[in-house]
């Protein structure tokens, strides 16, 4: 269900990051009908806060869990095409790099449909001199 899904990448923040930084998940609330859409649009708004919570903190927004959870990564090698693996870029990243994202989903289909793009995303590498 949804609730597993937020609650496993909740759980994996937590665990690298610790429970102060992370924004708290909203409850869920018991209710009797499923499908209350009053309360489904609040439990939907309640989860798209929590994202954005996430994605506006520099260091969860640029998380792998977080990164992973919004299909912008996927280190499975089902797929033969070749790929970079996020651990092994990350020793090579420099700041300036550009990086070309192809996700899985219809909507990512859709936006490359529209684009007439081979990609959906895009992202530049800012690197910290921790």
């Amino acid at each position: 269900t949804t609730r597993l899904v937020f609650c496993q990448l909740h759980r994996k923040l937590v665990r690298n990051f610790g429970p102060s930084i992370v924004p708290k998940l909203p409850s869920k609330e018991i209710f009797k009908n499923k499908l209350d859409s009053e309360l489904i649009a609040k439990r939907q708004t309640g989860l798209q806060a929590y994202l954005r919570a996430l994605c506006e903190n520099p260091v969860l927004g640029m998380s792998v869990h977080t990164l992973d959870f919004l299909g912008l990564i996927n280190d499975e090698a089902a797929d033969p095409r070749p790929r970079v693996f996020l651990d092994n870029y990350l020793e090579v990243a420099d700041t300036g790099d550009i990086i070309l994202f192809k996700t899985r989903g219809a909507a990512q289909s859709a936006f490359r449909t529209a684009t007439r793009s081979p990609y959906d995303h895009v992202g530049i590498v800012l690197v910290h001199a921790d």
